[in-house]
């Protein structure tokens, strides 16, 4: 079982990275630099990808001409956060470097294959999708303890026909020993080094060079868990794939600048921060409270961006407002100058290289890993973690809907916008507690219940939008007393939302619990 931790690094931190890893500090020994040439294979329709495998042969050569060659193959396994641990064979197939490699599925031990899979028709079918050629700067360090780390810094470059993508990235992979150092070491690197986790791997990236897609941002969906699942691994399989949504946005982000997806990334903390809530009687740990405590000061750090993502949301959005937004001149020129700058784009991508966050998505891989709750609970306590989640779910169902039913209740005949962001919190946990809990029950029921709260969200948000078109104008008109004329359209349209609103409101207190 391969287990590494995988970081993305800039090309200008190089020196100082190599500065770093050989100090003093570290029994690092340096190994020869390799070049290597991988080729990845797959058949036309991507049989192996449905299998989540990656099979690729490498030619390694160094700068005294020795090497080899050898296909390897990875198959399905475990990623939290940036944690690989998968299953890999390897095959040599030359004692000496070739430039030119064919990978060969019949010559792997056929039990490693999963049911259902036909080797030698998927060998007829193989092609070859991608290449990766890059420098392999290797130390092998040994830690106090005597676990044995490879430590490697990949630099080169992803290619596809004419499209290339660059590598840079540094990959800690456990040679020997106790797992638990691979996080002490990269908790030192993320300390002294502008680091990202490196959640995509160059098997993923190639692919994504080869049918020219690039990453999206998509919303919070439902988490699958099992019927049957303990509320232990059902907990470490909702932080796990909220960790993903996370990460995948924060990805975009930096590389994109999205709006959206930072926006999409401080909706992953709100989930993180809720699944956390959600274990909270089950899992009264001290650890549980320091990743909840850090990731609502990710959620302060960034919510900045929400202004300026719903001014973004009234002039792209093909909302009622749009075009009144677009044929006034004055309100446009407003909007535009509430849009963000290129300072805070740029700190909001310097938060993600930060020691701060690193170090608390880190020690979140890291409690999951190891689920290091363990050691802070009884005997009991740890008991009712072997308990099926169903179990416990309704309780956590139960309670959302009494807080936001009484809330449906008091406001479903309001007439005043202001009082709809009263329910949005409860809205919004309900419908959290729903995408971590509701695919446990009949889908469509749960379906029937969630839509029309879904609705209800979107109402309030397109209120609470105009609200703030609202209060912008009021502190504007003093210098620009052109937008005077805009006030009684945006209470118009405040009214016939409200109305709408209310009978959502009032469609949404007569529900039933589909649990």
């Amino acid at each position: 079982m391969e287990i590494e931790l995988k970081f993305l690094l800039h090309e200008n931190k190089i020196d100082q990275f190599k500065k770093l890893i050989e100090n003093d500090m570290f029994r690092a020994v340096r190994k020869p630099t390799l070049v290597l040439s991988n080729a990845y294979f797959d058949t036309p329709d991507n049989d192996l990808r449905a299998f989540d495998m990656g099979l690729r042969t490498r030619c390694s050569e160094d700068k005294n001409g020795q090497g080899w060659s050898e296909q390897t193959v990875k198959l399905a396994g475990k990623d939290i956060g940036g944690l690989h641990q998968r299953p890999e064979h390897n095959v040599r197939l030359s004692d000496v470097p070739q430039t030119k490699c064919f990978a060969d599925l019949t010559q792997f031990d056929p039990t490693i294959w999963p049911a259902n899979f036909e080797t030698e028709k998927l060998q007829r079918k193989l092609i070859k999708q991608f290449e990766t050629v890059f420098s392999r700067n290797i130390w092998h360090i040994t830690m106090p303890s005597g676990t044995l780390i490879e430590c490697v810094l990949d630099e080169g470059y992803v290619e596809s026909g004419e499209n290339k993508t660059p590598i840079c990235e540094i990959e800690l992979e456990l040679v020997k020993g106790n797992v638990a150092d691979i996080f002490n070491l990269a908790q030192f690197l993320v300390v002294h080094l502008p680091l990202r986790f490196g959640t995509l791997s160059k098997a993923a990236r190639g692919y994504m060079l080869v049918n020219d897609k690039t990453l999206e941002s998509y919303n919070l969906e439902a988490i699958n868990v099992e019927h049957d699942v303990t509320v232990e691994h059902g907990m470490i399989q909702m932080l796990s794939e909220g960790l993903k949504f996370v990460q995948h946005h924060e990805m975009v982000f930096v590389e994109q600048h999205s709006l959206k997806a930072l926006r999409r990334t401080i909706d992953g903390f709100s989930q993180l921060i809720h699944i956390l809530q959600l274990f909270s009687k089950v899992l009264p740990v001290a650890s549980a409270e320091q990743l909840i405590k850090g990731f609502k000061h990710c959620r302060k750090t960034l919510s900045w961006v929400d202004i300026f993502y719903q001014f973004k949301q009234l002039t792209n959005r093909p909302t009622p407002y749009r075009n009144k937004i677009k044929d006034s001149e004055s309100l446009s020129e407003l909007l535009r100058r509430q849009m963000t700058h290129e300072e805070q784009m740029a700190d909001a991508s310097a938060f993600f290289q930060s020691p701060e966050y690193n170090l608390l998505i880190l020690n979140l891989i890291n409690w999951l890993t190891h689920k290091q709750w363990r050691t802070e609970l009884s005997l009991n306590q740890i008991s009712e973690l072997n308990q099926p989640i169903r179990r416990i779910s309704e309780q956590w169902l139960d309670k959302a809907w009494s807080k936001l039913k009484p809330q449906l209740l008091e406001l479903k005949d309001v007439t005043q916008s202001s009082y709809i962001e009263k329910l949005y919190w409860p809205l919004a946990t309900e419908l959290l507690t729903g995408l971590c809990v509701g695919r446990l029950y009949d889908t469509e029921d749960w379906h029937s219940f969630r839509n029309p709260l879904v609705d209800l969200l979107i109402g309030c948000e397109e209120l609470m939008l105009l609200n703030t078109l609202e209060k912008l104008v009021d502190e504007n008109l003093a210098t620009h007393p052109k937008l005077e004329v805009h006030k009684s359209w945006i209470a118009s349209k405040q009214q016939s939302l409200l109305i709408a609103v209310s009978a959502s409101t009032k469609n949404c207190c007569k529900l039933k619990p589909y649990w």
